[in-house]
């Protein structure tokens, strides 16, 4: 059989030629991104893809790169395998728990019902060890140990959170468990003595949000007597940044997004390059804010919107000195292939209220009719028919859908679990259109 009979392009390949003569391709599947300026090699690379062959080294980079495939290959029920087996998969406990859902700030647009008093205590942190080490105990175990501290504002409890830490850290050091931990926070709690408190007690991942620059941030993302916040979190990351410069940790800040705070996106971007630009422990990324909880009467993102703003952000990235720094560039911005959209349906993953309910869902934690569980003493889950419901959706069960011949499949796996199977319909996060434009946008 002849070497250009024997393969196919992929179908996961999206391919834009510029004006400029230029080619960009772009694989969902691979993740693998690149632009050709040079007009011989675009029309070689055009040629390679109308007869696919490995005739040449650019055919064969490009079957390396997964823009060529054997001609064998179901590039779809290979990925439906690969994501059924990752959910399947047991050697990596992931724990989010929230010691606390009472909050500082007062943010109109926050689906957490902030304005519980319950806090957890000792009796519920024991139980939560305890679930530790009975998967420790099982016969297959667990090699690595994510703990993510949620909220409410986590560092309203700081105090038992580190304490949980040393006692995490050293029974993980004994088990030989490779143990990691991030902190979701607004900021205005992280100075850097807490900062430093955190870190030794083994929390070296920090996502810190904002909502825009100081001008738009202030207006929803106040204390709950209505003060400003902006500037003491940001202050509080410069001194971080500045008095730590020998420490290996991360700083994600998150700014979100809607209608009306797109300009304010732009300048906070221009301060992030000024300020963390040299310190690659800090990174920059953008979130549409969602209405989640049907209750805000915020101007929020439609999908489209989300998208449209986007490729806002890529204009003002490649204008100027920002494009350096924020991990929001032309390929950050591209829908990215994952193995699942989120750990709803992950085997060992699960949320933990301060009460001890237990949720796979973040986005409905006050929801406790959506809750799969509870969690008791002895470590043990008592769960509920919920728990079907939520990690029943399978790729089988949408094997006929749309989601199943897109060429985005990758990318999302049919998107937020909750929207498909209590909201009603599938929940597309991106489209084909938006990866085009995307990709004719690139310098």
């Amino acid at each position: 059989m002849a070497i250009n009979q024997s393969l196919k392009c992929s179908y996961y390949n999206f391919v834009a030629r510029k004006r400029d003569g230029s080619i960009v391709i772009y694989n969902t599947r691979t993740g693998a991104l690149s632009h050709s300026t040079d007009e011989v090699e675009a029309k070689n690379i055009e040629s390679i893809l109308s007869d696919p062959n490995m005739n040449s080294e650019l055919g064969k980079l490009m079957y390396d790169l997964g823009y060529l495939v054997d001609v064998q290959l179901n590039e779809t029920k290979k990925l439906v395998s690969e994501h059924i087996a990752q959910n399947d998969r047991t050697e990596k406990l992931h724990l989010t728990i929230l010691p606390t859902k009472m909050c500082n700030f007062d943010c109109e647009y926050c689906f957490v019902d902030i304005d519980t008093k319950f806090v957890m205590g000792n009796k519920t942190l024991s139980a939560i060890k305890e679930y530790i080490q009975n998967k420790l105990n099982d016969n297959n175990g667990f090699k690595t140990l994510e703990v993510v501290w949620f909220g409410g504002e986590p560092l309203l409890e700081k105090g038992k959170m580190i304490e949980f830490m040393y006692e995490l850290t050293s029974l993980c050091n004994l088990r030989g468990v490779n143990l990691k931990s991030v902190i979701m926070t607004n900021g205005y709690l992280l100075n850097p003595e807490t900062f430093i408190e955190l870190f030794e007690s083994g929390i070296t991942n920090f996502q810190v949000t904002f909502d825009g620059d100081h001008s738009s941030h202030d207006l929803t993302r106040k204390l709950k007597d209505g003060s400003k916040t902006f500037a003491h979190i940001y202050t509080n990351l410069i001194k971080i940044s500045r008095r730590y410069v020998d420490l290996n940790f991360v700083i994600n800040v998150r700014s979100n997004f809607m209608d009306s705070n797109l300009r304010t996106q732009k300048s906070l971007t221009d301060m992030f390059v000024e300020d963390f630009g040299s310190d690659d422990r800090f990174s920059l990324s953008f979130k549409p804010i969602l209405n989640i909880n049907d209750s805000t009467k915020m101007k929020v993102c439609s999908v489209k919107k989300a998208n449209d703003m986007r490729s806002e952000f890529i204009k003002h990235l490649n204008a100027g000195e920002a494009e350096k720094k924020s991990s929001s560039d032309v390929s950050m911005l591209l829908p990215r292939p994952i193995t699942r959209w989120c750990n709803v349906a992950a085997k060992d993953a699960i949320i933990i209220n301060p009460d001890g309910e237990v949720h796979v869902c973040d986005s409905c934690l006050s929801k406790s009719d959506r809750s799969v569980g509870k969690l008791r003493e002895g470590g043990y889950i008592e769960y509920s028919s919920m728990i079907d419901e939520w990690r029943g959706m399978t790729m089988v069960e949408f094997s006929e859908s749309k989601c199943y011949n897109c060429k985005l499949l990758p990318t999302c796996f049919g998107g937020c679990h909750r929207k498909r199977k209590f909201d009603g319909g599938n929940n597309c996060p991106f489209t084909n259109e938006f990866v085009m434009k995307i990709l004719t946008s690139v310098n």
